[in-house]
């Protein structure tokens, strides 16, 4: 037997092996009813991928380029696939990576150290010539301290721009005018905070009176600061030093700035949400060739009860978990496994699942699937399609589909599932149950593409495949007529999921944060946050109010000069100090033309000798004279005279004229 004939009888074995589909024209009923829906969804929708498709075009929009031709009035995505550049790098940049991939490492940290010397660099340039800058500034400062202060401070009224007088301020700064900058400074602070209806600017007005009415808690501490160092410039005739202005400066640029920075904030989330409002945040994405918008659109109009899974696949509930008291309504599950990325929790989840009696339809290459269901891939597979029909035809027989097409050839091998499409010769899409549930595997998405599906022959096909999953799960029957198709289609739920569900929710923020590969840097980011609030945290902590220091008594300040005098061991200064304030407060109190020691002697009761001779001796005791010895004694016993003058009453003689 010749190889030729071994070959012909091996396609002839093929060819018997898949059902022969009839012959099915633009008149098919399936393909005319789909032709309508697919017009009145674009009727209704807003559907841009044929005339404006999404850019750039990326690789999974490529895939679908063999359809544009072969879809009406999509001249917009066969005109980008024609324009679009071909993928494949040049040869000789092939070349280049093997050359060099051995020395890859060595440039990696080179980039690196290059990263870090850009960072670095400047950094301490800058560093270097704030350095300098300063020390220029100091000494202009101590070179032109005389001429500083006979300039006159600018009054506030002048000012009605703040950033233009932070900018003469710094100006000012620069050149040495340390007075001119402060009142630039709180010039333009006060003018900021009157924007802000903070502070009312008047002539009559003081520094002191702009803090003490400022309605802005926040900036209050920092005009507070800034006043200061102006009055004291200005009334206190000291020359600011370059640290002074340049704590000024940043208290003034803090207040002048504050209502900007809170008006940016608000400006860029609000200019955020206008353009994130319609893509960013959950937009339709009608432009997306490869969408799923339209596919949804049409099985909902084509009968089926569709839905967005809205939930994490590997929280799905068991099929045979009832709700209340009634049933749970039965479901099937639509997965595109090119679209939705199922993580391993997801996969064993979603296996539980079926098993438990879920209808499962899968979509995508069959290397995607899970590895428990033991699909493979087919290369024999051809772009068209012919699909095995649910419904019966007239004559009682099982006939298909045709008229499909598709974007790429896909087929599978899949082992005990029973073929309900065929792609060529080799399987398109089967069904297979497992144990309670039931799995409809389709070996691509092409069909549940916007671009897809803009084919009425390719949307009858999708509708005849999604029956045979409506079918398994409401029907043990392998044909049905159309009204009973019809039925079961209301009756079942097909809910699709969406990319981001095929990944199971994290149990914690933090396990979140693992997942993604942030573990490391969030340790790192709570160090750093660690540090940060102990260098700088606890400075702006909300101050504590401090008692007042009570007032001391007088007497107190009294035993501190007295102690103060001991320990100097000035003695005869403590002795003239203290006769002198005898004598003042002597003469105060006695008549007129009655001497100082007269009085002393009648009040205190002693001889006007003893008195004469104790207050002749303080008065004449001088500070610069050395200590004799007896100063202290003095001290006590005319301490002792004068106490009794206090307390002691009576006639004082008046000089002549009598007695009073």
């Amino acid at each position: 037997m010749t190889p030729r004939v071994i070959a012909a009888l091996l396609l002839g074995a093929l060819a018997t092996s898949a059902p022969v589909a009839r012959a099915d024209g633009p008149g098919d009923p399936e393909e005319v009813r789909a032709g309508e829906l697919l017009r009145e969804a674009n009727a209704a929708g807003t559907y841009t991928f044929c005339a404006k498709p999404k850019k750039p075009m990326l690789p999974r929009h490529a895939e679908l380029c063999p359809l544009a031709d072969e879809i009406e009035a999509c001249g917009g995505f066969a005109k980008a696939c024609s324009d679009r550049q071909d993928p494949t790098p040049p040869a000789w940049i092939e070349t280049l990576a093997r050359l060099l991939l051995p020395i890859a490492p060595f440039l990696l940290w080179g980039v690196l150290v290059v990263i870090v010397l850009a960072i670095a660099v400047p950094i301490v340039l800058a560093l270097m010539r704030a350095r300098r800058e300063l020390r220029s500034k100091r000494e202009k400062v101590a070179t032109n301290a005389a001429d500083v202060l006979e300039v006159q401070p600018l009054p506030a009224l002048t000012v009605d721009d703040a950033e233009a007088a932070l900018r003469a301020a710094d100006e000012h700064a620069r050149r040495g005018d340390g007075l001119r900058a402060v009142s630039l400074y709180l010039a333009a602070s006060l003018v900021a905070l009157e924007r802000r209806g903070a502070v009312r600017r008047a002539k009559h007005r003081t520094n002191g009176e702009y803090v003490r009415s400022c309605a802005d808690p926040d900036a209050r501490p920092a005009l507070r600061e800034v006043v200061r160092e102006v009055d004291r410039a200005t009334y206190g005739k000291q020359v600011p030093s370059s640290e002074v202005v340049a704590r000024v400066a940043e208290r003034a640029t803090r207040i002048v700035r504050q209502a900007a920075t809170a008006a940016t904030v608000v400006t860029t989330l609000l200019a955020a949400l206008v353009l994130t409002g319609c893509d960013g945040l959950g937009g339709t994405g009608t432009d997306d060739p490869a969408g799923d918008q339209l596919p949804v659109d049409l099985l909902g109009r084509a009968g089926y009860r569709i839905e967005r899974l809205g939930r994490s696949v590997s929280s799905l509930p068991m099929p045979d978990e009832e709700e209340g008291e009634e049933p749970r309504v039965a479901e099937i599950l639509l997965v595109d496994s090119e679209r939705v990325a199922l993580e391993d929790e997801s996969r064993a989840h979603l296996l539980r699942w079926v098993e438990h009696g879920g209808t499962l339809v899968l979509l995508g290459d069959a290397s995607t699937w899970p590895d428990e269901l033991g699909a493979t891939v087919d290369g024999a597979a051809q772009r068209a399609l012919s699909i095995v029909r649910v419904t019966e035809s007239d004559d009682g027989t099982t006939d298909t589909l045709g008229g499909a097409r598709l974007a790429r050839a896909h087929g599978l091998a899949w082992k005990d599932a029973r073929v309900v499409a065929w792609a060529g010769k080799a399987p398109f899409a089967a069904i297979r149950r497992k144990k309670e549930g039931v799995v409809l595997g389709i070996a691509s998405h092409d069909l549940f593409t916007n671009v897809g599906v803009s084919r009425p022959a390719n949307a009858a096909a999708l509708f005849a495949l999604v029956d045979h999953a409506v079918h398994a799960t409401a029907s043990e029957d392998e044909t049905t007529d159309e009204a009973t198709l019809r039925d079961e289609r209301s009756k079942v739920r097909l809910r699709v999921a969406r990319p981001e569900d095929g990944i199971p929710p994290p149990s914690s923020p933090f396990a979140s944060l693992l997942r993604a590969g942030l573990g490391t840097g969030s340790f790192h980011a709570l160090a750093a946050a660690v540090v940060l609030f102990l260098a700088f945290g606890i400075r702006h902590a909300r101050p504590r109010p401090e008692r007042a220091p009570a007032r001391r008594a007088f007497t107190e300040h009294v035993e501190a000069t007295g102690a103060f005098y001991e320990r100097a061991g000035t003695f005869a200064h403590a002795l003239a100090a203290y006769g002198a304030f005898v004598e003042a407060r002597l003469r105060d109190r006695a008549p007129r033309g009655v001497a100082p020691a007269t009085f002393l002697a009648h009040r205190a009761g002693v001889p006007e000798e003893e008195a004469r001779a104790l207050l002749d001796r303080a008065l004449a005791a001088k500070p610069e004279d050395e200590p004799r010895g007896d100063e202290l004694a003095t001290i006590r016993a005319l301490r002792d005279l004068y106490a009794k003058t206090q307390v002691a009453g009576g006639p004082v003689p008046d000089g002549g004229r009598g007695t009073t």
